[in-house]
């Protein structure tokens, strides 16, 4: 793959709203060169919130984990970010993004 001349992990997240009051964040990053290895993991939050409160010790914990398996942290990021409306997109990018 194009990407996998340095080390790179591929992070996917979203913050959905189900049937509870709590907010969930659901996250998974790639922790191998070939993009097919994953660590994963879920946090509640606050009720109704949109914006992943928990992100920092999320992204921290998955770095670790491709650390853990490459002996290496990753070079290079890329970043999917699902489930925002056009009127939330600055204050994720605040707040998610600083």
């Amino acid at each position: 793959m194009p990407l996998s001349d340095k080390p790179t992990s591929i992070i996917g997240y979203d913050v959905f709203h189900g049937k509870r009051k709590k907010s969930q964040l659901a996250f998974n990053s790639t922790v191998d060169r070939g993009f097919t290895r994953y660590w994963h993991t879920s946090i509640m939050q606050d009720e109704m919130q949109e914006i992943a409160t928990q992100l920092q010790p999320v992204v921290e914990k998955s770095l670790e984990a491709f650390k853990s398996h490459n002996n290496v942290y990753p070079q290079q990021l890329i970043i999917f970010r699902d489930g925002v409306g056009d009127s939330q997109k600055q204050l994720l990018l605040a707040q998610e993004m600083h």
